[in-house]
């Protein structure tokens, strides 16, 4: 089922080549399950994962903060609706994106899914899954951004208020220390 997948995924994606590809340093983010916080915005308003980081910039000595949502649907829940669930996000979020299985995914589907992701500027990710090698149950290989997420002018209130009603007491005091370029 798709609660089984957030563990798996929530390893892959603080994986140091992850958050390179989204441009994100491993000690400016923080990422966690957001997939039980309830929200009062509507069917819509529960990524399932959340990242967010602190990002600066070579040249601009502002530093700014960049919300990614990660919408995980499992092969039965791979299907067009999932992209507009996952776009439904970017009104908290910078940068949302679809997980998807590749395994056993029918091929029509995945090209109309990944098309609609172009088309609404949503992100997407597949994945594959594998029978686990050391316990039962199953593994997640070959994590591969196939579109990536265009970014959304998200105002800074929207996205503070988002942070504040979805991640926990530890993360948020984290983020701050973070944002504030503050050591532990």
């Amino acid at each position: 089922d798709e609660l089984s997948l957030y563990p798996l995924l929530i390893k892959r994606l603080q994986s140091q080549k992850v958050l390179s590809w989204l441009g994100v340093q491993e000690d400016s983010c923080v990422l966690q399950d957001t997939s039980a916080i309830a929200g009062s915005e509507g069917r819509y308003s529960r990524p399932d994962i959340t990242l967010a980081a602190i990002r600066t910039w070579k040249y601009d000595p502002k530093r700014t903060l960049e919300v990614y949502s990660f919408e995980v649907k499992n092969r039965k829940g791979s299907n067009v609706p999932a992209v507009y669930e996952a776009l439904a996000h970017g009104r908290f979020v910078n940068h949302p994106y679809l997980i998807i299985p590749r395994t056993k995914l029918d091929v029509e589907n995945s090209v109309l899914i990944r098309k609609t992701c172009e088309r609404e500027g949503v992100g997407l990710i597949f994945f594959d899954l594998r029978a686990a090698t050391i316990d039962p149950g199953f593994d997640i290989t070959n994590l591969s951004f196939e579109v990536e997420a265009e970014r959304r002018p998200t105002s800074p209130r929207t996205i503070e208020d988002f942070l504040d009603a979805r991640l926990k007491g530890s993360a948020k005091t984290t983020l701050v220390r973070i944002a504030r370029g503050t050591e532990e």
